[in-house]
């Protein structure tokens, strides 16, 4: 979108471009927290220079994530969300045209079957690829953390892959095994040199233990493997079962929105939808009638 520069993938390796300050600027308007600008008193509040930005109501306005963003910043971040040639830029402007037709015609539910007119068959199958792996991985984090918990419950924090593993462990392996087929019976593999089929491939072992030892060879952190062992790592928690969006796998950026009401897309769809679902209505002021809510008095004014 052009609206940082970065050299890595941290978001502390964020420059702002033009565009970006030009957003910034929107957002922020005239707004004037302690006669100062926005920009300029919270870099003072980062240096130490003044230390309130609680109770400024129009610091609160440009802050707060339950406020609105000014119509000039809503119109900057659309056409930013649209701008741009080649593949990427692309699907994000058909992307955003499908959500739009959602939004305006609010179908109960879409099934993979049935591919929008808007979004190319090609796009259309990497989507749904894309959401058949982060099933399998997300049961592999599960057999995982399954592994994890049952070592947190052991006084000698171990476990044996030269014994039968236990039922709720075995069961985990079957689902995985499940899932990693559901991918690679989809016959559609757009991940950068295959790496993801490269994965399921392996997530299809019928030997339970060397399944658990090809998973082990890939995490390595919470879990590690001693021998014909199985013991903690050095991120090991124990007795905790996580959620997948926490757990050990960082190939899809960012969190979804977490919403109580259904979103009309095809069941198990990259999280990026769902928030681009929301973003859209939010930029049509739609959001929190959508969501049956009201901001009208956030923002401390």
């Amino acid at each position: 979108m052009n609206l940082v520069e970065s050299t890595g993938e941290r978001f502390n390796a964020f420059t702002c471009t033009q565009l970006g300050h030009d957003f910034i600027d929107a957002v922020c308007a005239n707004l004037k927290p302690y006669n100062r600008s926005v920009l300029d008193h919270l870099v003072g509040w980062a240096k130490g220079t003044y230390d309130n930005v609680r109770s400024s109501p129009p610091l609160t306005r440009v802050l707060s994530p339950l406020a609105p963003i000014p119509k000039p910043a809503q119109e900057i971040l659309r056409e930013r969300i649209v701008q741009g040639s080649g593949v990427e830029p692309s699907r994000r402007r058909n992307a955003l045209n499908w959500v739009e037709r959602l939004r305006i015609e609010s179908p109960t539910q879409i099934s993979w079957k049935v591919r929008p007119a808007m979004l190319d068959e090609d796009h259309w199958r990497d989507l749904h690829a894309g959401t058949l792996f982060f099933v399998a991985r997300d049961a592999a984090i599960g057999l995982l953390d399954q592994v994890e918990a049952h070592i947190g419950n052991q006084t000698d924090l171990k476990l044996s892959m030269d014994t039968p593993l236990p039922r709720a462990i075995a069961d985990k392996c079957d689902l995985l095994r499940a899932r990693a087929a559901e991918f690679l019976q989809n016959n559609h593999d757009p991940s950068p040199c295959a790496s993801a089929g490269e994965f399921c491939r392996e997530c299809t072992e019928n030997v339970d233990a060397l399944l658990l030892e090809k998973l082990l060879a890939r995490e390595g952190r919470v879990l590690r493997q001693r021998g014909r062992e199985v013991v903690p790592g050095v991120a090991f928690r124990g007795n905790q079962l996580s959620e997948p969006e926490t757990a050990r796998s960082p190939e899809e950026g960012g969190e979804e929105a977490k919403v109580d009401k259904t979103i009309p897309v095809p069941e198990g769809i990259s999280h990026r939808v769902h928030n681009l679902f929301l973003l859209n209505l939010d930029l049509c002021d739609e959001l929190d009638n959508w969501l049956g809510t009201s901001t009208e008095n956030d923002g401390g004014e």
